[in-house]
């Protein structure tokens, strides 16, 4: 069977908390925000399984959303953030936020992503329910019909986040799967450090001065192809 890509987010919500659960073939991340009126008043985090050896050096990065009012977005400054954060805690954060500014419940989110490249479909359900599906061809849309041929990481254009913010919030879930997801064509354990990828400074990891010492965990990847309920069963 073809190997396919598979990601469960788990959003909890809690008096004075929420926590952001991640895991698909390559990560295992915990993110949780403790809040204190209408602010964070903590933050904490977890790397279960990491494709590097430099990733968990992230975790403390996350300290730059203490005393943030969820109310409002979180800016931060675009060399920060890829000089310091690991860019999947860093999204499980902005989705917590995301949360509390919509006013979202707690939400189990599946997102898999199967077929070659040359004819992706990618699938998310909520809560059990699947709401959404696109078909891909490379980086361009196939459907839904009105984006086609319209590139993925174009698609906030194609959006209006003010129009219906769940579906947008919804659908940024998808687009972040669907980069990741492409690591399932690859030998990640080929490589030895992250110096070997030619990789943009997305994150901590892969930025120049501790790349070549981001040594790869080899074994750290999972195949959960007909093991879905496997995500998150810790």
């Amino acid at each position: 069977m073809e190997q396919t890509y598979q990601r469960r987010i788990l959003v909890r919500r809690d008096r004075g908390a929420i926590a952001v659960d991640l895991e698909d073939n390559f990560h295992r991340f915990e993110v949780l925000l403790g809040l204190r009126g209408d602010e964070v008043s903590a933050v904490t985090g977890t790397a279960r399984r990491v494709p590097w050896a430099t990733c968990p050096g992230a975790l403390v990065a996350l300290q730059d959303l203490n005393g943030h009012d969820p109310r409002t977005p979180f800016v931060i400054d675009r060399e920060s953030k890829a000089t310091r954060h690991c860019t999947h805690l860093f999204d499980m954060a902005m989705l917590a936020l995301d949360h509390l500014r919509l006013g979202i419940p707690s939400r189990d989110y599946r997102v898999s992503a199967d077929g070659p490249r040359e004819r992706e479909r990618i699938t998310l359900a909520v809560d059990g329910r699947r709401v959404r599906t696109w078909e891909l061809y490379g980086n361009r849309f196939v459907t839904p019909n009105e984006w086609r041929g319209h590139e993925v990481a174009k698609l906030r254009t194609l959006l209006s986040e003010d129009a219906d913010p769940v579906a947008f919030l919804e659908q940024m879930v998808m687009r972040r799967a669907v980069h990741i997801s492409r690591g399932r064509f690859l030998d990640q354990d080929s490589w030895e450090t992250a110096a070997d990828l030619d990789a943009a400074p997305t994150c901590i990891s892969f930025q120049p001065g501790i790349k070549a010492s981001a040594v790869r965990i080899r074994g750290s990847a999972r195949d959960f192809t007909g093991r879905e309920n496997q995500l998150l069963a810790d």
